[in-house]
């Protein structure tokens, strides 16, 4: 019997998770170990960790590294908890690839240096595609938060854990990093262009089983089994509700322009922040909500709409990525973090729409 090698997906996000989904479904020559990083909340106050625990599949293993601590001294506690997790996850499994979404996590480049540094093992260190922070750097609108992290925090941690700490100027450009998993190949930026780059397509989630998958998923995070799944439809992906008083002015205005602008839609979808798990905007007939708590890129596993509208998230990249010939739109509110996208949007051919013109 031939022996399966295994391969290590960190995640911290729900973008990481639904990458790593994606090839764990498609690649069969390997079995993966899905493991939950830099997580505030368990199962109960975690929807998708309590889905991937339940479903387990198409992982052969789910696990979850110790919460996150406050406080240096229990902080620190916790990092050598989770260390010594992973050295014996790395010791029974020996990967022959770990991966993750964000290479700047201690628990990553622990898990790096003790494969490689310690153990020996000839391990790739891979980076799963991030959504908006793989192809656009936004550390000159936080610049003193970057600074800081870059002169600071690394020296702290080099201090605390050790030498083998490093840090990342820009998400996959540290040295761990061997090669990337991107879904947008024809955007690579200078910084991942010198990695080793596999292309995550969009048939990986495509096939009967990866539809049977993401349909478990979807219905254990909460998707009524007798929704309607129409053509002539609109999804409103909304921010937290604290941001969309800012956008529109207030709750009130925001309920007037998703109104204005569905009309010429059958049908219209809408969905909260996971944050926020009521009804805000008040919505009572016309209209259908969907649970907060599924991620957009797993609602769009299953359900297809021909127009999506929402802020400048990752959930917009994976709309159109997803839905090419659909249209998707993103909500110009001219901020600097708006301006800073704006480019690679129109781009990929994610328009804008100023909800400004819809008040007038």
């Amino acid at each position: 019997m031939i022996k399966v090698s295994n391969k290590i997906l960190m995640v911290v996000t729900v973008r990481h998770f639904f990458i790593g989904l994606g090839l764990a479904l498609h690649d069969k020559k390997h079995d993966y170990h899905l493991v939950f990083i830099n997580q505030n909340h368990g199962e109960e106050l975690n929807p998708i960790l309590r889905a991937a625990m339940a479903l387990v599949a198409p992982f052969k293993t789910v696990r979850c590294m110790p919460l996150n601590s406050s406080g240096g001294a229990s902080r620190y506690k916790t990092r050598k908890k989770i260390f010594y997790k992973l050295e014996q996850l790395i010791k029974e499994l020996c990967p022959v690839e770990i991966s993750t979404g964000n290479d700047r996590r201690i628990e990553f480049q622990y898990a790096m240096h003790f494969a490689r540094g310690v153990l020996g093992y000839d391990v790739v260190g891979s980076y799963l595609d991030n959504g908006n922070g793989s192809y656009i750097s936004y550390e000159k609108l936080n610049l003193r938060k970057y600074l800081s992290r870059i002169w600071i925090d690394v020296l702290v941690k080099k201090i605390a854990y050790g030498r083998w700490f490093t840090t990342a100027y820009k998400y996959g450009d540290s040295h761990w990093i061997d090669k990337c998993y991107l879904c947008h190949l024809d955007h690579i930026p200078d910084h991942l262009a010198e990695k080793k780059s596999s292309e995550v397509e969009l048939r990986f989630y495509r096939t009967e089983n990866a539809k049977i998958v993401l349909s478990k998923y979807v219905e254990h995070l909460g998707l009524p089994h007798n929704i309607n799944k129409p053509s002539d439809s609109m999804l409103m992906v909304l921010p937290r509700v604290k941001m969309i008083a800012d956008i529109y002015g207030s709750l009130e205005e925001a309920k007037a322009v998703i109104a204005d602008i569905s009309e010429e839609y059958e049908n219209v979808f809408i969905k909260y922040h996971p944050a926020d798990t009521l009804n805000p905007l008040g919505f009572d007939q016309g209209v259908t909500i969907l649970p907060s708590s599924i991620p957009v890129e797993m609602l769009l596993g299953v359900m297809e709409f021909d127009y999506i509208l929402g802020d400048t998230s990752t959930a917009i990249m994976a709309a159109k990525w997803m839905f090419p010939n659909s249209r998707v739109e993103f909500i110009d509110t001219g901020s600097p973090y708006t301006l800073s996208i704006k480019k690679l949007y129109m781009s990929m051919g994610i328009l804008p729409f100023d909800p400004r013109e819809s008040l007038v």
